[in-house]
């Protein structure tokens, strides 16, 4: 050791320090004390405290916090309280607005109280001894990403490893259950339902009817029929028609698109096929969707009967009091908590059907000027087809031949000949070269002959809502019926309880053909002019719009000035439209009120309806938006939840029980009993948390350097940069101790 110079001393000790002190004031030399440990002046100085009993104000705020988890078990209870209740009401929009917010909170509570509880866990493994593996990596894994790279990190493997990441994993899986716990459903309440209906070929007392004869009858039957004519074409072709009434299908078009199943039915509702299905359907040609004819331009009337005695709901007790079950079923019904109401029926039906085939256009001889009128209503020439012994006409052109013999006791099908006349020039009949007209005209007879017979049908009706109705599928009714070679021409309808000797039963058979055709072809009026054909006709050519096409000349091609004769449509829409056409005139001849303005339930009830219309049972599902509660998911999340809370009040337990200062979580600790800082102000308590530290040293500054840059090797520590302790930037071409 120099004796003849003032040497800098180092020192990390307070004992060495006090001897190297005595040493160099033997020796007359002065010391440069750079040391910032405390000197035993300093150390009798330092702030005193007990051990701590119990952490008051730790205890409580970790109790508030652990308090926070039961929020969700509230939201549980709330929820599963409500469960099946309506979901627009009030208490359960404020349930399902809370359930959108707990994915938001969910993760912050559980990251509170689970970083918590470890760092306490820690604390208390510290004060009773643990390793610095195990303190270490409960601090490094208060993430989820964290505790599975922690033991990576510092190689340490246990049970604990596992554990940590099951439950750090808990804290998405609650977020999400928290908002999955609860949605909104539908609950559906089955009703069985009585449902009353209109049947074509029920059986009516003709009696009970004005007579056919009647003007102001007869204008209502004419109005009505004109009413369908007039209806748009979304009304014609569609499942309802504009009165709501449903359609029926066309049997006879359904067998020649598709096949019916091995119980006969026919679907009409198309399939949106995708994936696998819908390659399959391409490759066997199966048809996704259906296009419709219906039976005629307007439906059949139904209503849901609600009054009735023989109401029931299947979910009701037997004791229930009639009343009161009609009264709730009313209230399901039309109160405001239904969001939907489906229905389900079947029903038995009836149309008649025309097959028919157009005889080769007959073009007769040119019309001579002024001379169209007399051609007009002379062109009624007999045949021999179908025993045709009688025939009607509007005296405009159009005829219809019928055999008046036909009878309830025949065994074949009534034949018609439906003949329809139409002035045409040769342009349009292609009489003429390069286009030119010599201003000919030619008569033209365009004659179809058609068998007529009855279809009976077995229906089910499928309402989405309770006015949004189909015929869901269809087959030939299996129910007991008369022949289908007999038709409402021959009387069908008329009760077989009444005599047949009567003397109004006998007259009227042999008189309803001839009554109900005349009517029928004068339905619509006579045409406006020999080149048009009446509205009546023109629903061959034109059959979205009729009138206008008989008023304004249209015709089945477009261009033409002038309306084509009805044959051009060909054999198979004729006796489509031919069907709609008398299925529509004997629907509004037999009940043309409750065509248009629905069935009158009270006077079903009262037994006062003219017609007697047929009852059916279906079903009524009564669709509301409910709360639902997810049961699995709601355990999960009580699960979660009360775990949370444990540990919420495990954390504020081992906090309260702390004895010794909070030394793992601060910076600050890093500088306790640290040489290499220099404090000026009086030392604190070794009892001193790491908050009230940082406290008190907020100010200080701080610096992790060469605490050493005087030595050959240096140290690297933190320390306080000053004149007292030097604290030099770290460099790669020095060495460190």
């Amino acid at each position: 050791m120099a004796t003849n110079q003032e040497s800098q001393v180092y020192i990390t000790d307070a004992k060495e320090r006090r001897e190297q002190d005595e040493i160099n004031a033997e020796k007359g030399m002065s010391t440069k004390v750079t040391s910032t440990v405390s000197t035993e002046e300093a150390e009798d100085d330092r702030e005193t405290r007990p051990a701590k009993h119990i952490n008051w104000s730790d205890a409580m705020i970790d109790t508030l916090i652990a308090i926070l988890p039961l929020y969700f078990v509230a939201f549980c209870v709330a929820a599963y309280i409500r469960d099946g209740t309506l979901a627009n009401s009030f208490r359960n929009q404020a349930i399902l607005q809370m359930a959108k917010f707990n994915p938001t909170i969910f993760p912050i509570i559980f990251t509170l109280i689970f970083a918590k509880f470890i760092k306490a866990v820690a604390n208390a493994k510290l004060e009773r001894g643990a390793s610095v593996g195990s303190i270490q990596h409960l601090l490094g894994s208060r993430t989820l990403v964290s505790s599975v790279f922690t033991p990576m990190r510092l190689r340490t493997w246990s049970i604990v490893v596992p554990l940590l990441v099951v439950m750090w994993a808990c804290n998405p899986l609650g977020g999400q259950l928290s908002l999955r716990s609860v949605s909104r459903a539908t609950n559906v309440t089955v009703i069985d339902t009585p449902f009353v209906y209109v049947d074509p070929m029920q059986e009516i007392d003709l009696r009970a009817l004005p007579a056919d004869s009647d003007p102001s009858y007869n204008r209502v039957i004419d109005t009505s029929f004109n009413t369908a004519l007039l209806t748009p074409a979304s009304s014609k072709n569609g499942t309802q028609d504009v009165f709501g009434n449903i359609q029926i299908p066309m049997l006879e078009y359904l067998r020649l698109n598709q096949t019916a199943d091995v119980d006969g039915w026919f679907y009409t509702l198309g399939r949106n096929l995708t994936g696998l299905e819908a390659i399959v359907a391409d490759t066997i040609d199966l048809p996704q969707h259906r296009k419709l004819i219906y039976a005629s331009l307007i439906g059949i009337p139904y209503i849901a009967n609600l009054t009735i005695s023989s109401l029931t709901e299947t979910n009701a007790s037997s004791s229930d009091d009639l009343s009161a079950k009609l009264q709730r079923i009313k209230q399901d019904l039309f109160g405001e908590q239904v969001m939907n109401t489906r229905l389900e029926f079947t029903l038995q039906s009836s149309y008649v059907y025309s097959d028919c085939s157009f005889q080769p256009l007959h073009v007769g001889s040119p019309l001579p000027s002024g001379d169209e009128g007399i051609y007009v209503s002379n062109n009624v020439s007999m045949n021999t087809f179908g025993n045709a012994t009688d025939f009607v006409t509007n005296g405009a052109g159009l005829t219809i031949k019928y055999d008046g013999n036909h009878t309830m006791n025949s065994t074949s099908v009534r034949n018609i000949v439906f003949e329809s006349f139409l002035a045409v020039n040769d342009v349009d009949l292609g009489m003429t070269e390069n286009g030119g007209s010599t201003g000919t005209t030619y008569p033209t007879i365009s004659e179809a002959r058609c068998g007529l017979s009855t279809t009976h049908v077995e229906a089910q009706v499928s309402c989405a809502t309770s006015s949004n109705c189909t015929v869901s599928k269809i087959r030939e009714s299996k129910a007991p019926h008369q022949p289908n070679y007999l038709t409402f021409l021959d009387g069908a309808t008329i009760p077989a309880s009444i005599d047949a000797g009567d003397d109004f039963t006998i007259p009227y058979r042999q008189k309803l053909a001839r009554e109900l055709m005349s009517n029928f072809v004068n339905a619509t009026g006579p045409p406006s002019g020999i080149f048009n054909l009446s509205p009546l006709e023109s629903f061959f050519t034109y059959p979205d719009s009729p009138w206008k096409a008989a008023i304004s000349g249209m015709g089945a091609s477009s261009g033409q000035s002038n309306q084509l004769p009805i044959n051009l449509v060909g054999d198979l829409l004729f006796s489509q439209r031919l069907t709609q056409l008398l299925n529509t005139y004997w629907l509004t001849s037999a009940e043309p009120f409750q065509m248009v303005t629905g069935i009158d339930l009270e006077m079903v009830e009262s037994g006062e309806s003219t017609v007697p219309l047929p009852t059916t049972m279906g079903t009524t599902f009564v669709e509301k938006i409910v709360l639902r509660c997810h049961i699995p998911y709601m355990a999960v999340l009580l699960v979660i939840s009360i775990a949370l809370f444990g540990m919420g009040m495990a954390t504020a337990y081992l906090d309260a029980t702390r004895k010794g200062p909070d030394v793992l979580d601060d910076f600050v600790n890093s500088l306790r009993h640290n040489p290499y800082v220099h404090v000026d102000d009086k030392l604190g308590s070794s009892m001193e948390d790491g908050k009230e530290m940082v406290q008190r040293l907020k100010h200080t500054v701080v610096k992790i350097g060469d605490v050493h840059p005087g030595e050959s090797v240096g140290y690297v520590a933190i320390g306080t940069p000053n004149h007292v302790q030097p604290v030099e930037h770290l460099d790669h071409r020095r060495h460190y101790a």
